[in-house]
């Protein structure tokens, strides 16, 4: 479950997505009630693809609730704004600090950290980060997004009609030169 979530939030962060989930990392102060703050996008293709990977390897549905419902309450948990990197478990399950480097507005912590529970997971992969105390790290993204509803709402829409915009001039450019 939680190497389907890894893989998951790592394409979120690197693809089209990332507009959806931008919404996400958009709270400029991380704590625990960041976590639910999501685009309904976002929630439904991970919900999507979570639910297709995990009937997939077996689970049953109830098996499935069961491992949303603890990922939900531990993700409340690692948005909090604790400072807790759980000593000589720091690799084994995810704390607040581990997942604070996650949301840092840092170029050094930029897409690091994508598991949800266990950050063994991101050091296998090589995109492990936690170099210390994160309480005063800045959160949020490069590109404000105004911290309204509609704003939020808005927003993937908004980023990628800029795409496709930006994507037909490149084409234009490209057609024109050649």
């Amino acid at each position: 479950y939680d190497f389907s979530l890894y893989w998951i939030h790592r394409y979120l962060h690197g693809s089209w997505m990332w507009p959806s989930h931008a919404v996400h990392h958009s709270d400029p102060e991380l704590h625990f009630l960041s976590w639910p703050r999501a685009h309904f996008i976002e929630q439904f293709f991970i919900n999507a693809v979570l639910v297709f990977t995990s009937s997939w390897l077996g689970f049953k549905i109830s098996e499935i609730y069961m491992l949303s419902v603890i990922q939900m309450l531990h993700q409340y948990y690692v948005h909090s704004r604790l400072d807790w990197d759980h000593g000589f478990l720091r690799n084994v399950i995810a704390s607040p600090q581990y997942h604070r480097w996650h949301h840092a507005n840092v170029e050094d912590a930029y897409d690091k950290n994508f598991a949800s529970i266990f950050p063994f997971i991101d050091r296998l992969f090589g995109t492990y980060y936690n170099p210390g105390p994160s309480v005063d790290v800045p959160t949020g993204v490069s590109e404000p997004i105004e911290n309204t509803f509609i704003a939020q709402f808005l927003h993937p829409f908004r980023e990628w009609a800029r795409m496709l915009t930006e994507r037909r001039r490149q084409s234009s450019s490209a057609r024109e030169a050649g």
